[in-house]
Parts: structure tokens; C-alpha cells; sequence
């Protein structure tokens, strides 16, 4: 029931033409090269420009960072130069320069544990999000983060074909409606029939 988006089914086929099928092949120095993206070592904040032109683009990575915070740093930087145009750096509105930050976060889950890698794993349902952090070297609240996503959208599919399975079990209506014949009630009939003696009375009496 889980429906991938587009990014993520372009982030599967770009892996797997480049022969990164398991967790253990999600090194983020293949991924770069593969990509024309040079990863640099910084003493300044984390960041990435690109050159839209020549189809280049630098991700700078705190020296000082562990491996599983260089690698989820990487992914969502990994969004920029990919799926946005320009640098933020020339960007005047903090509230467009949000959203890309927002995408990067969606982006960093989709990149760091791809459905199709994390699919193998749905078996094993005690402590699965302390197992995808491990083997595909992210923190436990990453790795939590897109549990809940993948969960969600699940559970919007099958709401929306549970709606759709009620639909399908209403029965069709008649393309015309059934008009009831109409009755006179019971506590009326005295006055009809008052009605109708006087009418025979008064045509009598022309006679």
C-alpha cells in the first residue's frame, strides 16, 4: 500500500543504475562521484553551492562531525543542488528558502533509507527503527522519523481504498425516480366524503 513519490522512485533507479542495492553501498563519496559533486572538509558550517551551468556542486562538511552526522548532513545537502536552482546564499525570501528546507528534510529521509532498501527489513517488527538505524548508519531519530512517514502513508492508502471499497458496495440508483401513489389518510376521508355529498347535493338542485 505504499505509494512512492517521484523523487523517490528517481532516487531508486538512479541506486540501482549505479549498483547501490543495500544499505552497505549507500557511501555517500560513491554517491557524490557519481553525481559530479565534490564533498570538502570545513571548520564552517555545513553547506552547499552549485553551478547550475556546468553541473557542478560542492557540499562542505564540519570537521568535527561523527560519521552518522556527516552522512545525514550529506543527504539533505545532497537536495539542493539536485532538486533547486540558484544558491540560498542570493536568496532574499526567508520564506521560500524555508521551503527548500523543508523538501531537503523530506529529501534526507528518502536518499538515507530508500523504501526499497527498508522494505527488506518490514519483517522484523520489534525494535525495526533501532535496526535501520544501525544498518544504514543514521540515528534512531532518523530512522523513527521515516517509520512514522512510510506508516502514514500506508495507513492514507488504506483509508482511501477502505472509502472506495464502500462506494463500490452502494447499490446503483435508478435513473428514474419511483413516485409513490398517493393515498388519502385515514382522518381525512370523513371530509372528503362531507365534500362530495354537498357537491351532488348542489347539482341536484340545479336540476
Amino acid at each position: 500500500m505504499y505509494s512512492k513519490t517521484p523523487i523517490e522512485q528517481w532516487l531508486e533507479e538512479f541506486y540501482k543504475e549505479h549498483h547501490i542495492l543495500s544499505p552497505n553501498d549507500l557511501d555517500i563519496y560513491k554517491i557524490a562521484e557519481s553525481l559530479n559533486i565534490v564533498i570538502e572538509k570545513s571548520s564552517g558550517p555545513d553547506r552547499s553551492i552549485w553551478d547550475d551551468e556546468h553541473k557542478i556542486a560542492i557540499i562542505f562538511l564540519h570537521n568535527d562531525h561523527s560519521h552518522i552526522q556527516k552522512r545525514e548532513i550529506f543527504f539533505h545537502e545532497l537536495c539542493h543542488p539536485l532538486r533547486h536552482c540558484g544558491s540560498q546564499e542570493n536568496m532574499y525570501s526567508e520564506e521560500f528558502l524555508m521551503m527548500q528546507e523543508v523538501q531537503a528534510e523530506q529529501f534526507q529521509l528518502y536518499a538515507s533509507m530508500p523504501f526499497f532498501m527498508v522494505s527488506e527489513y518490514c519483517h522484523q517488527i520489534d525494535h525495526l527503527a533501532a535496526i535501520l538505524a544501525n544498518e544504514f548508519h543514521v540515528s534512531i531519530e532518523l530512522a523513527e522519523t521515516r517509520l512514522k512517514q512510510i506508516e502514514a502513508r500506508i495507513q492514507g492508502a488504506e483509508s482511501v481504498q477502505r472509502f472506495n471499497d464502500v462506494i463500490q458496495e452502494q447499490p446503483v440508483p435508478n435513473s428514474y425516480k419511483t413516485v409513490a401513489k398517493k393515498v388519502v389518510p385515514h382522518h381525512a376521508k370523513s371530509l372528503v366524503e362531507k365534500a362530495l355529498f354537498q357537491k351532488q347535493k348542489k347539482e341536484m338542485t340545479r336540476q
